[in-house]
């Protein structure tokens, strides 16, 4: 998986690798279009990107994700709050941060535990924003 990771260039260029293997949902073009959901066109690397939603009210925020594997299967997770961020600015900087404390870490699955050490030392947000 992280070899495979290293080669996106993009989050459209992971997004279209998953939903190419048919494991997930998430990145489905109708999963997408109902929950009003955009991809950031930059990749941080490790599995980590930023997606933006877009509420009933019309307001669009940002929430810093990773795409893990785990016993073969993708699954996202956030790791920001939902919607935790206002501007594309914030949520990337916070990727950035998110993105070098995955580097450091062996196992693919982050376990809930995992994720809040990652949450604190990359500084991300944990409220939902919503």
């Amino acid at each position: 998986m992280n070899g495979t990771m290293s080669r996106f260039t993009s989050a459209h260029d992971l997004a279209e690798y998953v939903r190419r293997s048919g494991d997930t949902h998430w990145f489905d073009r109708d999963t997408m279009r109902f929950f009003n959901t955009r991809l950031s066109s930059t990749y941080y690397g490790n599995g980590v990107f930023v997606s933006s939603e877009r509420s009933p009210s019309g307001v669009r925020r940002y929430t810093v994700r990773v795409l893990r594997v785990s016993e073969g299967r993708y699954t996202v997770q956030s790791v920001s709050g939902f919607g935790a961020y206002a501007s594309l600015a914030g949520a990337s900087n916070a990727a950035r941060r998110a993105s070098r404390e995955f580097s450091t870490r062996s196992s693919e699955y982050v376990n809930v535990f995992e994720m809040e050490l990652i949450r604190r030392a990359a500084n991300v947000r944990d409220t939902d924003g919503f």
